[in-house]
């Protein structure tokens, strides 16, 4: 976070430089003199948005203690993915991609069609042999 005013630009990280709360989540600066005073988010938590708005407060005679309030980063949007369509076999043959399977699939059925082409003639010579 970025917290401008009269002493100029202060960096302020969640549990760590310029943060003296305790708690995660809640950022506290104290000792800052009267003026205005702007916030800014410069990063996110992991897996959240930073916000592009900015929070103002004023400290002054009347308002010692001020808070931005409560802010909310919104989740990050899970990635969109767009399918992409399966190649064809021969798509892969030719490009070499995939793994394999699909020239593998293409060779076995093809040699299925012989063998079962060449069980079939068997078969029909020994029905004629046997009708002879």
């Amino acid at each position: 976070w970025l917290l401008s005013g009269p002493l100029g630009d202060i960096t302020v990280v969640d549990g760590g430089q310029g943060d003296e709360a305790e708690a995660d989540g809640i950022l506290s600066v104290s000792g800052l003199p009267a003026g205005t005073y702007t916030l800014t988010e410069t990063k996110a938590p992991q897996g959240y948005e930073r916000t592009d708005e900015t929070f103002t407060a004023t400290i002054d005679a009347e308002h010692q203690v001020v808070s931005f309030g409560q802010i909310v980063n919104e989740k990050t949007p899970a990635p969109v993915v767009t399918p992409t369509p399966p190649a064809t076999p021969f798509e892969l043959a030719l490009t070499g991609g995939g793994d394999g399977r699909s020239l593998a699939l293409i060779a076995f059925a093809l040699l299925l069609s012989g063998a079962a082409v060449t069980v079939g003639a068997v078969v029909r010579r020994r029905v004629s042999a046997s009708k002879r």
